[in-house]
């Protein structure tokens, strides 16, 4: 349990460094600039850090339903 708690609370630190990154990313794409491959890479890579926090989340979750039963 606290190994996951230590990866959600890492996760959730990468996935805010990258989500100021992520709103000036929509932004130039809504005005039609062009966008840098870096920039599309970073995007990739908040997604996936986004999902392996909602599966720990939801491991988590499943653990404490099945305590309080």
């Amino acid at each position: 349990m606290e190994n996951a708690s230590n990866s959600i609370s890492e996760i959730s630190l990468d996935v805010y460094k990258f989500v100021g990154r992520d709103s000036a990313f929509e932004s130039m794409i809504s005005k039609g600039e062009k966008v840098i491959e870096n920039d599309m890479l970073s995007l990739i890579k908040l997604m996936n850090e986004v999902l392996k926090l909602n599966e720990i989340m939801g491991m988590k979750m499943s653990n404490y339903r099945g305590n309080c039963r």
